[in-house]
């Protein structure tokens, strides 16, 4: 007996929402993922911030739509402070002789949210976000750190 075939119209509706939710799906992840391979690296410990202040600190700079968020300090730590909340500060470093690395803020924030709910361990986070931003291999570095190590 040879088993029923499905008409072509639902074979093409088929098709069509396919590849309607693949694409979706598609548009989802890259968003929130860079061109370039990630390592996020937690350290959370009881001196970490708040999970809730961080991920604050981390909203504030991904609602920066119109910015870019830049490394202007080319001294020892060559990280500079994007902003903080309560307990939790977020920062974005560059490789030495790199100084004056930029990324959209709305792109930061994104990875940040990622870092800060990645390293979540008993209502603390803490952690780095080491990403290549692009073919020129230009590393970043977004830290959450605690506000008091400022």
């Amino acid at each position: 007996m040879e088993a029923a075939r499905p008409s072509a119209s639902r074979l093409a509706l088929c098709l069509i929402l396919c590849a309607f939710v693949g694409l979706q799906v598609l548009v989802d992840v890259t968003e929130a993922t860079p061109a370039f391979p990630a390592i996020i690296t937690c350290q959370s410990t009881g001196a970490s911030p708040v999970f809730a202040d961080a991920l604050l600190a981390a909203s504030q700079i991904a609602d920066l739509t119109d910015q870019d968020c830049c490394n202007e300090n080319c001294a020892r730590s060559v990280c500079t402070t994007m902003t903080s909340v309560g307990t939790a500060a977020v920062g974005i470093c560059t490789e030495r002789g790199q100084c004056g690395g930029c990324m959209p803020c709305s792109e930061a924030g994104t990875y940040l949210k990622q870092l800060v709910r990645k390293c979540e361990n008993g209502g603390l986070t803490a952690g780095t976000y080491r990403a290549i931003l692009d073919d020129n291999f230009f590393l970043v570095q977004l830290i959450v750190f605690n506000s008091k190590d400022m």
